[in-house]
């Protein structure tokens, strides 16, 4: 603007002193006041224009660090992606300094019991997606509140309550022994809204199987165990959309059905069954975390150690096949935290060998794929949904970093960490 004045007056300026040119440059440098920055210690709501200035993004994918960019958020999106130097801030922008910050997705958690009073922690850990998985009353009432923004939460992907046999281990399951009544049982779940079809452990191989064609015919996945009279083959001849905890390679390499299989596997077996389950559609969902708690919970040290090594070669392996990767905490069950235990998981993850890039992709994106909602999140990217985290260290660099949150940004809203702190 100075030059521009300048120039148009040249003429005029030629013929005046010095010094009163100086104090007219200094009074015309006054009125180029720089943007307000805003330190944030209290909910941006999701109707505010924010621009984010000349942070670091993690675009997640193989596009690496995206630097000094400034990301405008508004109407509950990501509205662009610019150069700090080209970008043009709106007037009505509440500007957040993000210098020597990282921007990513925020975090799936695609095993989770949820409640009520656990809400805010995962919020707070940075957790703006779950994956629910086993359906309650409770459950779908927690998730309709979210959607009409009458609470505050991660937005909630809800499984059926479990399909079992008898007799049954949790409240609400639907116990089914004849094979006949299949089609009636996942019709109605369907009609009632669950996403996903949980099956779980004491299903008969029958009823498994007609469950399974019930499931194909009226287009909904199902997820869960491998159920104890059924192999990890069987399941992913089923095309079974998710096995958890490893259940069925505990049998596969171990020989039995629990985190004790652990302590001693056949490990000359692992390569072939990453390759099987590499040739499925079947995505796996490991819980490291639940599987460590019950270890630690009932195991000497140094079987804890070996069950922690084995569950990290097969991982490892795994993931070396290309199989298809969930990260999940099973929290909600008492046995680990809800929200903070997802960065145990990273850690886990990346100590199986698998990098950190990897780890946050997983963790992102490929619980996006895997949901069908990776249209909407995931990644930061324009038109996407604003769910950001904002970190105070590159996650890269090392996956702790995952914890050093500044703010977790969600479906446009942004929450300081000051929020979550508060008395």
């Amino acid at each position: 603007m100075i030059i521009n004045f300048l120039t148009r007056y040249k003429t005029w300026f030629s013929i005046i002193p010095a010094t009163h040119l100086l104090s007219l440059v200094i009074s015309c440098s006054l009125l180029e006041t720089e943007p307000e920055i805003y330190i944030p210690d209290s909910i941006i709501p999701a109707d505010s224009v924010i621009a984010i200035s000349d942070v670091n993004v993690i675009p997640i994918g193989d596009k690496g660090i995206m630097t000094h960019r400034t990301v405008i958020l508004s109407d509950g999106k990501i509205q662009g992606i610019h150069d700090v130097n080209e970008a043009v801030i709106p007037d009505s922008a509440i500007i957040i300094d993000g210098s020597g910050k990282y921007l990513m997705p925020g975090l799936l958690d695609m095993h989770v019991h949820m409640h009520a009073e656990d809400l805010e922690e995962y919020l707070s850990s940075g957790i703006t997606t779950v994956r629910n998985m086993w359906g309650t009353p409770d459950v779908k009432k927690l998730a309709h509140s979210i959607d009409v923004d009458s609470l505050t939460g991660p937005e909630i992907y809800s499984a059926s309550p479990g399909i079992d046999g008898d007799p049954p281990t949790w409240g609400y399951t639907q116990v089914i022994e004849d094979p006949a009544e299949a089609s009636k049982l996942v019709k109605r779940l369907k009609s009632e809204g669950w996403r996903f079809l949980k099956v779980y452990n004491r299903l008969q191989p029958d009823v498994y199987k007609a469950v399974s064609h019930a499931a194909k015919s009226e287009n909904i996945k199902l997820i869960g165990h491998t159920p104890w009279a059924l192999t990890i083959e069987d399941v992913l001849n089923a095309e079974q959309a998710s096995v958890e905890h490893f259940t069925g390679f505990d049998r596969y390499l171990g020989g039995s059905q629990s985190y004790q299989a652990w302590i001693s596997i056949d490990q000359t077996k692992i390569p072939s069954i990453a390759k099987r389950t590499a040739n499925s559609e079947t995505w796996i969902c490991p819980t490291l975390v639940v599987l460590e708690a019950l270890s630690v919970k009932n195991l000497v040290e140094s079987e804890v150690y070996q069950v922690q090594q084995n569950l990290f070669k097969l991982l490892k392996s795994l993931y070396d096949e290309r199989v298809k990767l969930l990260i999940g905490t099973d929290s909600g069950i008492q046995l680990t935290s809800p929200g903070i235990s997802i960065h145990n998981e990273l850690k886990k993850f990346v100590q199986a060998g698998i990098p950190p890039s990897e780890v946050l992709q997983i963790a992102t994106l490929g619980g996006a794929q895997f949901l069908q909602i990776d249209d909407q999140v995931g990644t930061v990217s324009v038109g996407k949904q604003a769910d950001l985290l904002l970190l105070n260290a590159n996650p890269l660099r090392n996956i702790e970093n995952t914890t050093q949150i500044e703010s977790v940004i969600v479906n446009g809203a942004l929450y300081p960490t000051e929020y979550f702190t508060r008395e």
